[in-house]
């Protein structure tokens, strides 16, 4: 199952996110939940790098299936955020669809 974690402050404002394991939908290169999971995750890192001047901390491990993004202090801008709820509404589209391979958690930093 994958794991989907969103960070956010105590006014609700997106600080990171990671994703982490696979969701065993599916054999490797087969699995259509993990391959959106990826694409979302994945695009949406290179879209706060290259369309935001937000600092980023990035972290990934293919081979555990782990992407991990958070925002330096004071990066919440309207444009980042704006990215982290497309993020959000992706990812939430999977789960309606997958609820047995995916799981999405909110926790306060």
């Amino acid at each position: 199952m994958t794991k989907v974690s969103f960070y956010r402050d105590a006014n609700g404002l997106f600080k990171g996110f990671e994703s982490f394991g696979h969701s065993g939908y599916s054999v490797k290169g087969e699995d259509v939940v993990c391959a959106g999971i990826s694409a979302l995750t994945i695009n949406a890192v290179n879209s706060l790098d290259a369309f935001t001047d937000a600092k980023l901390f990035v972290e990934a491990d293919e081979k555990e299936a782990f992407l991990g993004c958070r925002l330096g202090k004071g990066y919440e801008g309207e444009d980042v955020q704006l990215i982290f709820r497309s993020l959000e509404l992706g990812i939430r589209g999977i789960e309606d669809q997958n609820k047995d391979f995916i799981r999405i958690s909110y926790e306060e930093v």
